[in-house]
């Protein structure tokens, strides 16, 4: 036992390995061999990745074990259980960008409601003068929007395999992928058919005859075809093919649906790689960046994503916060942000004009592309402002703070549902309201009276677009849940059957009266356990009152 325990010290001077606390005891030799885990240079100083284990050189040890490859023992199968606690923490580090997702669904609301049918570009031009009309666009900025919502794609996709590289865990994602985002495309769709045969979308010409600028909107109705059932199925599938038919939908959000697929396949397929070449990963980055904003394609919005969640979980933000060039480095990304955000004529025209100048489409060399660019292309100050926006955003935890409160983390987690189905919305309840307030208030402010119709049809968006979470949302992802675990189950006659008298008897009349009464008594329930909770609070600060008069 002293020749083992005396022969391990030696290699721990020689391999300047440390050594454990008690290097004498049986239990310690045999934590020390069995610990053979290679760490890169670059995983040392990444602050998300710590292990609290033995960081090995590129040796041997006695037994003639390499220490370059981990031995089937050397890590647990079994990982420590995490406190709710710290589930929290990782979870209310994400909050921000959920609300910077609803806020980019409100802008795409503002383009397709009040920029095409409330005058809203004229209303400020006149109102708010030269500096306020530059600042109202930013507002109704839709490709703004969709950058953002690229690069908050890249940003989270591939956060969970960065945290833990696990090719289950990023096969799981690539395969629920698709079906994450083609059941809501389908849901919205289908509600389009069926407003459109419910003649739903009638009150858009009353409308029309009372405000002028809802022309448009009925022109919007006019323009799209009768959407038949078969064809909402057919476009749901095409829509995802690249250079696909766009979908039968007014104003046709879906369009960046197709992208979004594609780009995502492109974040599971680059994360895969950096893992795999892990030290020169910022030079893939750059490369890729560089490449798809040459060619002036969206997918160089997902890759600043992805290198922006690489910079989190390697905890340069916090490096960066930490250092004391951190106001600089805000103020400057301020700058730039408003530069290209708010379009100021010299500016920003100049910038584009430059970035234009040699890209790949565009530019003086012309050889890219032959044919013009769609009305969808990439955007270049977009690109700029957001990728700023979401750099800052990144090293500014007072912004994040704001993105977390309540209400904006709402309208994140309801911004499918508000970015698929407001103009369905707006062209049918929306219509309604234009007509009631404009008659019934005459002789009020025009701006009152759009005031009224847009906070009124925003709030029947955020109830439709709640009640699509709850449903085609909330569907999508349980169909891929349900569906993975299906291809990992083993087949066989037995479990079908099995599979199907459960499902008969979840759905059975006795187990459909149960969860009616269950439904009947909570909702019989819900007022008096809110009085209860109001009372509750009252006495609290009734008493926190008297203790302070004392």
């Amino acid at each position: 036992m002293n020749d083992m325990a005396s022969r391990q010290r030696i290699e721990h001077e020689v391999l300047h390995i440390p050594a454990p606390s008690s290097i004498s005891s049986v239990d310690s030799e045999a934590s020390t061999d069995e610990v053979t885990l290679n760490v890169s240079d670059d995983e040392k100083q990444n602050s998300a990745r710590k292990i609290d284990m033995p960081i090995f050189p590129l040796a041997r040890t006695s037994t003639g074990c390499s220490l370059t490859k981990p031995l089937p023992h050397s890590v647990t199968s079994h990982p420590s259980p995490v406190s709710p606690i710290e589930q929290k923490k990782v979870v209310r580090k994400l909050d921000y960008l959920e609300g910077l997702r609803g806020l980019a669904a409100c802008i795409v609301l503002n383009e397709h409601f009040t920029l095409y049918n409330l005058s809203y570009d004229q209303t400020t031009k006149e109102n708010w003068g030269k500096i306020g009309y530059q600042f109202g666009k930013v507002f109704v900025a839709g490709k703004l929007a969709v950058s953002l919502f690229f690069i908050l794609s890249g940003r989270v996709l591939a956060i969970a395999y960065l945290k833990k590289p696990d090719s289950d865990r990023l096969a799981s994602a690539f395969f629920r992928r698709p079906f994450r985002l083609i059941i809501p495309v389908f849901g919205s769709l289908l509600i389009h058919w069926a407003v459109y045969r419910l003649n739903w979308y009638a009150p858009v010409h009353d409308a029309a005859s009372v405000l002028d600028s809802w022309r448009s909107a009925e022109g919007t109705v006019k323009g799209f075809e009768e959407p038949t059932l078969s064809n909402a199925i057919l476009n749901t599938l095409t829509l995802f093919v690249p250079g696909g038919r766009s979908v039968n939908y007014p104003h046709a959000p879906q369009w960046t649906i197709g992208i979004e697929l594609q780009g995502s396949f492109l974040v599971f397929i680059v994360a895969l790689i950096t893992q795999s070449y892990f030290r020169h990963r910022w030079v893939i980055y750059a490369v890729l960046v560089f490449w798809f904003f040459w060619t002036e394609t969206w997918f160089a919005d997902f890759m600043v994503g992805l290198w922006l969640a690489d910079l989190a979980q390697s905890g340069v933000f916090g490096r960066i916060q930490s250092s004391r060039l951190i106001w600089p480095f805000r103020l400057a990304l301020v700058f730039l942000t408003l530069i290209t955000m708010v379009q100021f004529p010299k500016l920003s025209d100049k910038l584009s004009e430059w970035s234009a100048g040699w890209s790949f489409d565009t530019g003086k060399a012309a050889i890219g592309r032959d044919f013009e660019p769609p009305w969808y292309q990439f955007h270049i100050n977009y690109f700029y402002s957001s990728t700023c926006f979401a750099l800052l955003l990144e090293v500014t935890p007072l912004l994040q703070r704001v993105f977390e409160i309540s209400p904006i983390k709402f309208l994140g987690r309801v911004s499918f549902g508000m970015y698929l189905l407001h103009p369905v919305v707006f062209l049918t309840f929306g219509s309604i309201m234009v007509s009631i307030i404009f008659r019934g208030l005459p002789g009020r402010p025009w701006w009152l009276k759009v005031g009224l119709v847009y906070c009124s049809t925003f709030a029947m968006i955020l109830v439709v677009s709640w009640l699509f979470y709850k449903t085609f949302d909330q569907w999508s992802m349980d169909f891929g849940r349900w569906l993975e675990r299906l291809m990992k189950a083993e087949w066989s006659v037995g479990s079908f059957m099995a599979w199907t008298r459960r499902r008969a008897k979840a759905n059975s009349p006795a187990a459909w009266r149960a969860w009616s009464w269950r439904t009947w008594r909570t909702i019989k329930a819900y007022p008096g356990r809110k009085y209860a909770i109001f009372k509750r609070s009252i006495s609290r600060y009734r008493r926190r009152t008297s203790e302070v008069q004392v």
